[in-house]
C-alpha cells in the first residue's frame, strides 16, 4: 500500500448527469477507500445510497438561483459568470465547507450532477484549501437516463435527452485543462473492479486499499431505455453525435460544435417559452392561468409555508400579530384551549415519516399541551423526537383501540388525529385554537394541502352540511374534537366502524346539533402514502356506508345507501310514495303540444288516482291551436269529473303563480313543471318529495339538470350562486363529480332553476319574484329561514339553450354575494369550483386589502402593512394586481378598504361599466398620463416624497398627504456588512421611471477597477461580467443581497427625476456601502449629511472619475453606525403616520380573528 501522507491531497470531481452511474461510481471509489460525504438518505430512486452532502447540494441550488439558474434549465450558465463578485463570495463559502467536510484526507471525491455547471467554483475553492482537482465523467445511455427522470422528477423524454447533451457539453469544456477520465455504466456493471482501478491509474491516482469493489451489482441497472422513436429529429441527432464524440474521444473543435447545437436548442425553446401567447399546450405565457383573485406575493422572512397558500399567512409579521392575540387571549379571557395531537404510527411507518410529522408540529407557533405517539412495533427510536410519551402495540387493531380509547379520556379541551408522514403548516396550531377558543366549537376542521402527480393542490373543504356528510367523507384528517363532546356521545367506535370511526363520530355530532366550525385555509398537509391503520380501502368504505345507514335508521328515514362514482362517495336512495301528495303546475309554453304535456305528466305522476296529488295545467297567452283546444277540452270534460286535474290561467310573475299552486291543495308541496324535458326516471318526483321531507332547512329543491352539446356527451346545467359570474359546475360533464367531489352530493345552494323544481308546501316567499332567483333569495329572509337545495342523484334532460341569454344567471350575478354555501376562497369570477389564487381576498380577518402592481415599486409601502400586521394594529391582506372586479367589489361589499400601490390599469365594475374607487392610492413611481383618472378617483393619494406631492397636485388629485418610506431595524441591526476581496463591488438599481441613457458607458468605462452588479426588470444585456439580480422586494431581500455579492459602492444617477424618494440610498447606508446619487431628487435631511458624494446626472466623465477614486479608498461601515442611531429612519417610531393604511373604523372581529 502507498504511503497516502507522502502523495499531494487530490480530490475527484465526478461531473456526470443524473442518473448516469455518479452513485455507483461513488460507491465503488469509497470500496477503493476514497473519503466521500454522503449524508442524502438513499431511497426507491437510489436504494444503495446517493454518496451525495446535503450541505454542497444546498449551496449549489443557492449559487444557481443567484444566476437565476434552476438544474433543469437548458441554458448553460452566463459567459463569465465565475469572475463576478457575488459568486467569488461563494468561494469562500465552499472553501470552509470542502476543507469541513474532506477533513484532511489525502484522497476525497465529491459528487453533485451540479458539477457539469460550476466546475470553475469548485475547481478554485478546492485549489485554495491545497488540493489538486481531477475529474470522473460518466456516460450512460440518455434514453435510459430519461426513463429514470421521468419516473422521478417528471420529466419528459425530450426534456431529458435535451438537458443531457446541455450538461454533458457543458461538463466537458469546463474539464479540458484538468486530468480527466470518462467511465462508462455498462463497464461498471460487467467489472467495476478494474473499470475504476484502470481510470484512477490513468489519472495517477493510487487508491489507499486492497480491497475489491463490492458495491455495485447487476440490481442497478434498474431502467428500461426510453423508445428514441418520434424523438424531435435535430435533438435526435445530436444525442447521436454526442455518444459518438465520447466513444472517440472527439477533439475540442468537435466538442465546440456540439455545445453550439445544444445551445441553439435551448434557445429555441426558451423563446417559444417566452412568447406572450399558446405555442403549444403548456408553452408560452399564453397559457399561464391568472388566478381571478390577484398573483401571490412572496414576503420575505416568511416561515416554512407551503409555498401554494398566500406567503402573508406565515411570515415573520402574521407571527407576531397571531402570537399578540393568543397571549391577549390567555391575559383577558383565561386559559387557552389546549390540544393533545395523538400520532398514529401503523405497521410500516418509516422513521423518516415519523421526523417529517414532528418536525412539522415542532416549528408550529403555537405549541399542543401533549403529543402522544401510538405505534405497532416500530423499529425505529422515538425517546429523542419531542413526544410526551409514546405507547407500543403488537398490531394496528390494539393501536387504534387505545388511540380513540384516549381520545375520551384526553386531559385537554380537544383532541386530535395525525397520521405519521403528515404534517401541519406553521401557523396551523395557532389559529385552530383561536377559532376554538372564539367558537367553542365542537369539532374543527380546515382545507389541506394534497399531493399529485402534477404538483400539490389545495382540496377545498366546504362548510358542515348533513346532507353531504352523508354521501362523502369530506372532512378528512386532522379534525379538532371537543373531548367532552366525544364523550357525551359515548366515544370513538372502532370496533363497529373500523377504517370510519371519524365519519361515525362527525355524522353523531352533526345529528346532535354540536356545533362544527370550517377554517377555509389550508393547514394540513397530507404526506405520500400516509395511513391511519391495516384497513383495506374497501373495508373502511364499508364502514363509512354502515355508519351512514345507521344514522338514517336512527332517524327514522326509509333509505338505503350505496357507494357512489368514487372511493368515499356515496348515494342515499329514498324510495317515494306511489302517490307522493304534490301538486304539479305544467307550464304551457308556445312550443307544448298536449302530447308532450300529458307525457310529462305521466312520467312524473304515473300512479297517479287523484287522490292526493294534483295536476294543474297553466295557460299561456301564446300557446298553439291545439293546446288551446286541449285545454279546453280538459276545463270541459275532465275537470268536473276529475276535480285533481285542473287548468288556470298564468300569474304576471312565478312568485304569484307559486304561491297560487300552493293554495290548490294547501297539504301539498308544489312542483313546477316545464314538459319540454326528459326526466331520468318516473319516480323522480315521488324521490324529490321524500328528499325535501328530509331535508327540514330546505324550502326548494331542484334535480341535476343536463343538455346535449350537438354529438357531444352531457353537459351539466348547475345550480346558481349570487355574484358569481358563472354556474356552478359550467363546463364540467354531468356525470363528473367536480373536483374533490363537490357536484357528486346532494347540498344547499343559493338558488336554483330547471325543468322540475320542487318547492315546500309551507314555505314563506316574495310572491312578487320574477324569477327563481328571486324568490329562493327571498326564502332566507322569511319568517322561517328555507334555502335552496340540489341532488345530482336524479336528473333531467333538458334542451340545448344554445346562445340563449341565461337570465337566471344574470340575475343571479346581480345578488349580493351570502358566501353561506360556497367556500369562501372559491372564485366568482370564473368557475365557481376553482380556488381563488389568493386566499387574502377572502380572509374575514383581512380589514384591509392591499394591491400591489410590481414589488420592486412597491415593496417599500407594503412594509408598513406588514410592520402594522406585527402590531395587530391592522389585518392587511396583501396581493398582486391584476385583480378582476367582482373579487374586490366582494372584498369592499365585506367591508375591505382597498389600497392600491402605483396602480397601473382602472378596474371597472361590470354591473354599472364605471370605474371601481380605491379608498387610497399610494405613489411612489410618477403614475403616467393615462393613470390620471385612477388619481383623479381616489379619496386619498399618499406619496412617498414631496415633490412627487406636487407632482400629484398638479394632476387633479384630492386630498394629497407625504409618508416617506422608512426602514424596519430587526434587519438592518442584524446585518453584517461583507466587502468583495478583489475589486470593490459597486450596485446600479434600474429604477422604473428614471431613465440613465449613458449606463452602458459608465460601466464599460469602470469595469476594469470595480465589479458591476445591475440590479433590473429587464432582460436587456450589459457588457463585460455584469452580475444580473432581480430587483429585490423586500428589505430582508436587500439585505441577503448586498451581503451576497460584498458591494461597498451605490451608484445613483437620477437625470430628470426630480420626483423620486431616497428608499434605495437608505437601504444601500444601512448596507455599509458609500452612495454617489444624482442631486436632482431632494434627500431626507436625515441622510443627507451621509451620503458620499451629489452629482449632476446630465453628464458622464465625474461619475467615472468619482467611482474610480471610490475604488481606491478602504470599505469601512462607519456611516452605517451612524445610520443605526438616526431615530426617524425607523418604521416602528411613525406610528403616528400609519394613519393613512388603517381602516377608519376598524371591527372586532377583522381585529381580532385568526
Amino acid at each position: 500500500m502507498p504511503d497516502m501522507r507522502k502523495i499531494a491531497p487530490q480530490a475527484i470531481l465526478v461531473a456526470g448527469y443524473y442518473r448516469s452511474g455518479t452513485s455507483a461510481l461513488c460507491g465503488a471509489l469509497a470500496d477503493l477507500g476514497v473519503q466521500i460525504t454522503s449524508d442524502a438518505q438513499a431511497n426507491e430512486a437510489n436504494p444503495k445510497g446517493f454518496f451525495e452532502s446535503t450541505e454542497l447540494i444546498k449551496f449549489d441550488i443557492r449559487v444557481l438561483d443567484t444566476m437565476n439558474s434552476y438544474w433543469s434549465d437548458l441554458s448553460d450558465l452566463p459567459e463569465g459568470w465565475i469572475d463576478r463578485a457575488d459568486i467569488q463570495l461563494q468561494r469562500d463559502v465552499l472553501a470552509e465547507m470542502l476543507t469541513r467536510q474532506f477533513k484532511d484526507a489525502p484522497l476525497v471525491a465529491v459528487k453533485h450532477p451540479h458539477l457539469c455547471r460550476l466546475l470553475p467554483l469548485y475547481r478554485q475553492a478546492i485549489a485554495d484549501i491545497g488540493y489538486e482537482a481531477k475529474v470522473i465523467h460518466t456516460h450512460r445511455s440518455p434514453y435510459a437516463m430519461a426513463t429514470s427522470q421521468a419516473t422521478k422528477n417528471n420529466m419528459t423524454r425530450a426534456h431529458a435527452v435535451a438537458l443531457w447533451s446541455s450538461y454533458i457539453t457543458s461538463a466537458e469544456r469546463l474539464a479540458r485543462d484538468v486530468p480527466r477520465g470518462w467511465v462508462q455504466y455498462h463497464d461498471l456493471l460487467h467489472d467495476a473492479d478494474t473499470t475504476v482501478r484502470k481510470t484512477l491509474g490513468d489519472l495517477g491516482i493510487e487508491t489507499p486499499g486492497s480491497a475489491g469493489v463490492g458495491f455495485i451489482t447487476k440490481s442497478l441497472n434498474r431502467s428500461e431505455k426510453a423508445d428514441p422513436e418520434g424523438l424531435f429529429q435535430p435533438l435526435a441527432q445530436l444525442v447521436a453525435d454526442i455518444e459518438t464524440a465520447i466513444h472517440d474521444q472527439a477533439e475540442a473543435t468537435i466538442w465546440d460544435d456540439l455545445r453550439r447545437r445544444s445551445a441553439d436548442i435551448a434557445g429555441f425553446v426558451d423563446e417559444l417559452g417566452r412568447s406572450g401567447n399558446r405555442s403549444a399546450p403548456g408553452v408560452g405565457q399564453g397559457m399561464q392561468v391568472r388566478a381571478p383573485g390577484g398573483r401571490a406575493i412572496n414576503l420575505a422572512g416568511a416561515t416554512k409555508a407551503h409555498p401554494v397558500r398566500p406567503s402573508e399567512r406565515g411570515d415573520v409579521s402574521e407571527r407576531a400579530r397571531v402570537s399578540a392575540l393568543l397571549e391577549r387571549m390567555a391575559r383577558e379571557g383565561g386559559p387557552v384551549p389546549g390540544v393533545s395531537v395523538m400520532i398514529a404510527c401503523p405497521h410500516g411507518t418509516t422513521q423518516a415519516q415519523m421526523k417529517d410529522t414532528l418536525e412539522s408540529i415542532a416549528q408550529n407557533w403555537h405549541q399542543p399541551a401533549v403529543k402522544l405517539a401510538y405505534c405497532v412495533a416500530p423499529a425505529f427510536d422515538l425517546s429523542q423526537l419531542g413526544l410526551t410519551m409514546d405507547y407500543r402495540f403488537e398490531t394496528d387493531v390494539a393501536m387504534i383501540t387505545a388511540l380513540f380509547e384516549a381520545m375520551s379520556t384526553a386531559k385537554t379541551d380537544y383532541v386530535a388525529i395525525l397520521n405519521a408522514g403528515d404534517m401541519l403548516e406553521p401557523d396551523a396550531i395557532a389559529r385552530f385554537t383561536l377559532r376554538a377558543a372564539a367558537s367553542r366549537a365542537d369539532m374543527l376542521y380546515c382545507d389541506e394541502i394534497a399531493p399529485s402527480q402534477s404538483g400539490p393542490w389545495i382540496r377545498a373543504k366546504p362548510a358542515m352540511s348533513m346532507s353531504r356528510l352523508l354521501e362523502s367523507c369530506f372532512v378528512g384528517d386532522w379534525v379538532w374534537y371537543r373531548r367532552a363532546a366525544v364523550a357525551a356521545l359515548g366515544g370513538f367506535r372502532p370496533q363497529g366502524y373500523p377504517g370510519a370511526e371519524e365519519q361515525d363520530m362527525q355524522i353523531r355530532l352533526t345529528a346532535a346539533g354540536k356545533t362544527v366550525e370550517t377554517l377555509p385555509e389550508a393547514l394540513f398537509v397530507r404526506g405520500e402514502n400516509t395511513r391511519r391503520d391495516s384497513v383495506p380501502l374497501e373495508q373502511a368504505t364499508q364502514s363509512a356506508q354502515a355508519a351512514i345507514a345507521a344514522h338514517l335508521e336512527t332517524r327514522g328515514i326509509a333509505a338505503s345507501v350505496r357507494q357512489g362514482s368514487m372511493p368515499g362517495l356515496f348515494v342515499v336512495e329514498q324510495p317515494g310514495a306511489r302517490d307522493p301528495a304534490v301538486t304539479v303546475g305544467v307550464l304551457c309554453k308556445p312550443q307544448v303540444t298536449p302530447d308532450v304535456a300529458q307525457g310529462m305528466v305521466n312520467r312524473l305522476l304515473p300512479h297517479h288516482d287523484g287522490q292526493a296529488s294534483r295536476i294543474v295545467f297553466i295557460r299561456h297567452a301564446e300557446m298553439t291551436e291545439a293546446m288551446t283546444r286541449f285545454l279546453d277540452q280538459i276545463d270541459a270534460e275532465v275537470t268536473p269529473s276529475h276535480p285533481s286535474i285542473t287548468v288556470v290561467s298564468t300569474e304576471p310573475c312565478l312568485g304569484a303563480l307559486i304561491a297560487r299552486l300552493q293554495r290548490v291543495a294547501p297539504a301539498n308541496h308544489v312542483a313546477l313543471v316545464d314538459p319540454v324535458s326528459a326526466p331520468s326516471t318516473n319516480d323522480l318526483l315521488a324521490r324529490l318529495v321524500a328528499l325535501l321531507d328530509t331535508e327540514e332547512t330546505a324550502g326548494v329543491i331542484a334535480p341535476l339538470a343536463f343538455f346535449r352539446d350537438g354529438e357531444r356527451s352531457a353537459r351539466l346545467h348547475g345550480p346558481l350562486l349570487f355574484g358569481a359570474s358563472d354556474r356552478i359546475g359550467a363546463g364540467y360533464e354531468a356525470a363528473a363529480p367536480g373536483p374533490g367531489g363537490w357536484l357528486a352530493t346532494t347540498q344547499p345552494v343559493d338558488a336554483l332553476d330547471g325543468a322540475v323544481v320542487l318547492v315546500r308546501r309551507d314555505a314563506l316567499f316574495d310572491q312578487g319574484a320574477d324569477n327563481w332567483v328571486t324568490l329562493c333569495a327571498s326564502l332566507y329572509h322569511a319568517e322561517r329561514a328555507l334555502g335552496a337545495f340540489w341532488t345530482p342523484h336524479m336528473q333531467v334532460e333538458i334542451p340545448d339553450p344554445g346562445t340563449t341569454p341565461d337570465h337566471a344567471l344574470e340575475a343571479a350575478r346581480a345578488q349580493q354575494y351570502r358566501g353561506a354555501h360556497h367556500h369562501p376562497a372559491m372564485t366568482v369570477s370564473g368557475s365557481p369550483l376553482m380556488l381563488e389564487g389568493r386566499y387574502g381576498l377572502v380572509d374575514s380577518d383581512g380589514a384591509v386589502l392591499v394591491s400591489s402592481t410590481d414589488l420592486g415599486d412597491d415593496a417599500k409601502a407594503i412594509s408598513w402593512a406588514r410592520f402594522m400586521r406585527a402590531q395587530a394594529q391592522v389585518q392587511a391582506a396583501i396581493v398582486g394586481e391584476p385583480l378582476d372586479a367582482p373579487s374586490v367589489l366582494r372584498a369592499k361589499a365585506q367591508g375591505r378598504r382597498w389600497v392600491r400601490i402605483n396602480p397601473r390599469s382602472v378596474l371597472t365594475d361590470p354591473a354599472n361599466a364605471c370605474e371601481i374607487r380605491a379608498d387610497l392610492t399610494y405613489w411612489s413611481v410618477l403614475p403616467g398620463t393615462e393613470m390620471r383618472p385612477v388619481v383623479l378617483a381616489a379619496d386619498h393619494c399618499v406619496a412617498s416624497s414631496r415633490a412627487l406631492a406636487a407632482r400629484l397636485r398638479g394632476m387633479g388629485a384630492r386630498n394629497v398627504s407625504v409618508q416617506p418610506p422608512r426602514l424596519t431595524r430587526d434587519v438592518w441591526t442584524a446585518f453584517k456588512p461583507s466587502y468583495a476581496k478583489t475589486r470593490p463591488a459597486i450596485v446600479w438599481v434600474e429604477e422604473t421611471g428614471i431613465d440613465v441613457p449613458w449606463i452602458d458607458q459608465l460601466i464599460a468605462q469602470t469595469g476594469d477597477v470595480v465589479s458591476w452588479t445591475v440590479a433590473t426588470r429587464s432582460r436587456r444585456d450589459f457588457a463585460g461580467t455584469v452580475a444580473r439580480r432581480p430587483i429585490p422586494a423586500f428589505e430582508e431581500d436587500w439585505a441577503r443581497m448586498f451581503a451576497e455579492i460584498g458591494a461597498s459602492i451605490l451608484v445613483r444617477p437620477t437625470p430628470g427625476a426630480n420626483w423620486c424618494d431616497d428608499h434605495i440610498v437608505r437601504i444601500a447606508l444601512a448596507a455599509g456601502c458609500r452612495a454617489i446619487v444624482g442631486k436632482e431628487p431632494e434627500l431626507g435631511s436625515d441622510i443627507a449629511p451621509l451620503i458620499d458624494k451629489t452629482l449632476s446626472s446630465d453628464g458622464l466623465t465625474r461619475w467615472v472619475k468619482t467611482i474610480e477614486a471610490a475604488a481606491r479608498d478602504t470599505p469601512e461601515d462607519a456611516v452605517r453606525r451612524t445610520l443605526l442611531d438616526l431615530p426617524d429612519l425607523w418604521i416602528e417610531n411613525a406610528a403616528v403616520e400609519q394613519s393613512w393604511l388603517a381602516p377608519s373604523e376598524m371591527s372586532a372581529g377583522a381585529h381580532d380573528a385568526a
